[in-house]
Protein backbone atom coordinates (compact mmCIF):
# COMPACT_ATOMS: atom_id res chain seq x y z
CA UNK A 1 0.00 0.00 0.00
CA UNK A 2 1.53 3.29 -0.86
CA UNK A 3 0.84 6.87 0.60
CA UNK A 4 -1.64 7.67 -2.11
CA UNK A 5 -3.87 4.38 -1.80
CA UNK A 6 -6.41 5.67 0.40
CA UNK A 7 -7.08 9.00 -1.49
CA UNK A 8 -10.25 9.41 -3.71
CA UNK A 9 -10.24 11.40 -6.29
CA UNK A 10 -12.25 14.43 -6.76
CA UNK A 11 -15.55 14.68 -8.72
CA UNK A 12 -14.93 15.94 -12.05
CA UNK A 13 -17.21 19.31 -11.13
CA UNK A 14 -14.35 19.96 -7.97
CA UNK A 15 -11.78 19.38 -11.09
CA UNK A 16 -13.01 22.49 -12.96
CA UNK A 17 -13.47 24.52 -10.10
CA UNK A 18 -9.90 23.85 -8.69
CA UNK A 19 -8.29 24.86 -12.64
CA UNK A 20 -10.12 27.29 -12.57
CA UNK A 21 -9.13 28.80 -9.58
CA UNK A 22 -5.17 27.85 -10.45
CA UNK A 23 -5.70 29.46 -13.56
CA UNK A 24 -7.17 32.97 -12.15
CA UNK A 25 -4.04 32.67 -9.61
CA UNK A 26 -1.73 32.50 -12.34
CA UNK A 27 -3.30 34.45 -14.60
CA UNK A 28 -3.29 32.03 -17.59
CA UNK A 29 -5.76 31.46 -20.32
CA UNK A 30 -6.57 28.44 -21.88
CA UNK A 31 -4.48 29.49 -24.74
CA UNK A 32 -1.66 29.93 -22.52
CA UNK A 33 -2.61 26.86 -20.40
CA UNK A 34 -2.78 24.79 -24.08
CA UNK A 35 0.85 26.15 -25.25
CA UNK A 36 2.40 25.14 -21.72
CA UNK A 37 0.84 21.73 -21.49
CA UNK A 38 -0.09 20.84 -25.16
CA UNK A 39 -3.52 19.87 -24.00
CA UNK A 40 -6.26 20.62 -26.67
CA UNK A 41 -7.93 23.86 -25.93
CA UNK A 42 -11.42 22.38 -26.22
CA UNK A 43 -10.13 19.70 -24.04
CA UNK A 44 -9.54 22.12 -21.63
CA UNK A 45 -13.06 23.99 -21.85
CA UNK A 46 -14.33 20.47 -20.79
CA UNK A 47 -12.66 20.36 -17.78
CA UNK A 48 -13.19 23.54 -16.60
CA UNK A 49 -17.05 23.08 -17.80
CA UNK A 50 -16.88 19.69 -15.11
CA UNK A 51 -16.41 16.80 -17.56
CA UNK A 52 -14.44 14.13 -16.76
CA UNK A 53 -10.65 13.22 -18.09
CA UNK A 54 -8.06 11.22 -19.16
CA UNK A 55 -5.88 11.13 -15.86
CA UNK A 56 -2.86 11.76 -18.55
CA UNK A 57 -4.97 14.82 -19.41
CA UNK A 58 -5.54 15.73 -15.61
CA UNK A 59 -2.00 15.44 -15.01
CA UNK A 60 -0.54 17.19 -18.11
CA UNK A 61 -2.66 20.34 -17.22
CA UNK A 62 -0.97 19.83 -12.94
CA UNK A 63 2.33 19.56 -14.49
CA UNK A 64 1.92 22.72 -16.76
CA UNK A 65 0.74 24.82 -13.81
Amino acid sequence: MTDHDDITPAPAENSGRFLRAAMAEQRISVRKLHDLSNVDERTILKVLDGKNSRDTTKEAIAQAL
